[in-house]
């Protein structure tokens, strides 16, 4: 262990210097990158997050952007196990961001216990996906993932009976929206201590129209039980192969021109890669589910994976360029944000996005030409984007145009 140049017993103050990360990974916007990426995972390199700490400069920045990517937890209790120091005002604010975390997830893990109660009473079968199941059985503490609600699979046939167990409990908007993206309810939910706890029940984890689909029947693998706290109360999720195809996917259906991808996604694709809930099927994934080896090959490239998971996924893969840049372009940015930037580097960002991205977003394995996808499918992509958005606007300009032709017919009637 390196010696502590710290005045107070237990804590160091790390090195300026740290490798492992090339220039080519930054830009204005993802200074602090190397350290969240090095955070990503339950169980860090201490040293590299001592080195990597030295770095920062701008402390409030790191906290809102490890906010913004789901894991300021993660980032406070392993800055914490490092004994790295913080500064005094970025030491109060991440142990703030901690602690409404774990305070929020005890209130869901609440009503997750009514509802798996009140689902076993009624004979509706479920399973616990995304953050409610991975923040009981892959975290060592619930307060490490954070969620915005509650999901739960249901098998279509009781959809309709799922639901009416949830108003039976005083859920809000508990009610059948069949046009709610295809999967099932729109979010419901109800107020617990001041906290919102929104429940989502989905027929189908992905939207019609994405390339993926899982559901009740769908399956491959045999539901992992476990037990909520200490209540006794049973709750089931995917199996490991379903659970790590699930999360890739739901990774790149996330990594759009609209929406940025977070690493707190990563963090769990790690996670169960690494076989902390059951050892992975990997011939069955190499086989049936390819593109799940695809992205962990591009998790792989901005956050390391041990050398157990890459010899038993096969994984010995080239680096893209633009590890770790998100797109910057439109129309995720509007034309009056990037005005500064000029016209060529707003065409450069939104036609020609990062490597890494573009992989991410179609799917693809870092040794598989993305020619197709470069030049084809992203450019129509935005193409879509952009006609979508003038029918948009013709649209609401047509009914106000309506709505006001309407007033003035009323008003010389009167």
């Amino acid at each position: 262990m390196r010696a502590s140049n710290s005045s107070t017993p237990g804590l160091h103050r790390p090195s300026a210097s740290f490798s492992g990360w090339s220039a080519t990974c930054y830009n204005a916007h993802v200074d602090n990158m190397p350290l969240l990426a090095s955070c990503a995972r339950i169980e860090p390199d201490i040293e590299q997050l001592r080195s990597l700490s030295a770095c920062v400069q701008d402390w409030r920045a790191l906290i809102s952007q490890a906010e913004r990517h789901g894991v300021g937890p993660l980032l406070y209790s392993h800055l914490k196990s490092a004994c790295i120091a913080l500064p005094p005002e970025a030491s109060v604010s991440l142990a703030g961001v901690y602690l409404r975390h774990r305070q929020a997830n005890g209130l869901r893990f609440q009503v997750l216990t009514e509802i798996l109660e009140a689902f076993q009473a009624s004979n509706v079968r479920a399973l616990v996906v995304k953050g409610g199941a991975l923040a009981q059985i892959l975290y060592p503490e619930i307060a490490l993932r954070p969620m915005s609600d509650l999901d739960l699979l249901v098998d279509a046939d009781q959809l309709t009976r799922a639901a009416a167990v949830l108003q039976e409990m005083g859920m809000s908007a508990a009610s059948v929206d069949a046009g709610q993206h295809g999967k099932g309810l729109a979010t419901c939910g109800k107020a617990v201590e001041g906290i919102w706890v929104g429940v989502e029940l989905h027929t189908d984890l992905f939207e019609a129209g994405f390339p993926a689909s899982l559901t009740m029947r769908s399956l491959h693998d045999q539901p992992i039980a476990f037990h909520l706290g200490t209540t006794g109360v049973e709750g089931r999720t995917l199996g490991p192969g379903d659970l790590l195809w699930h999360l890739c996917q739901h990774l790149r259906f996330h990594t759009t021109v609209f929406l940025p991808w977070r690493l707190i996604w990563m963090a769990d694709i790690i996670g169960v890669a690494e076989g902390r809930l059951g050892a992975m099927p990997w011939e069955e994934l190499r086989r049936a589910r390819p593109e799940t080896l695809a992205i962990l090959s591009l998790v792989h490239c901005l956050c390391p994976l041990p050398r157990a998971v890459l010899d038993g996924a096969g994984l010995e893969s080239r680096q893209p360029s633009g590890i770790g840049l998100d797109f910057d372009g439109w129309p995720r940015k509007s034309l009056a944000q990037q005005k500064e930037k000029g016209t060529a580097a707003i065409l450069r960002d939104t036609l020609v996005p990062p490597e890494w991205w573009l992989r991410l977003h179609y799917g693809l394995g870092t040794d598989e030409l993305a020619l197709w996808q470069r030049w084809i499918s992203h450019p129509w992509t935005i193409a879509k984007a952009g006609a979508g958005m003038v029918a948009s606007r013709t649209l609401l300009r047509a009914r106000r145009q309506a709505g006001a032709r309407a007033h003035l017919s009323e008003g010389r009637t009167r």
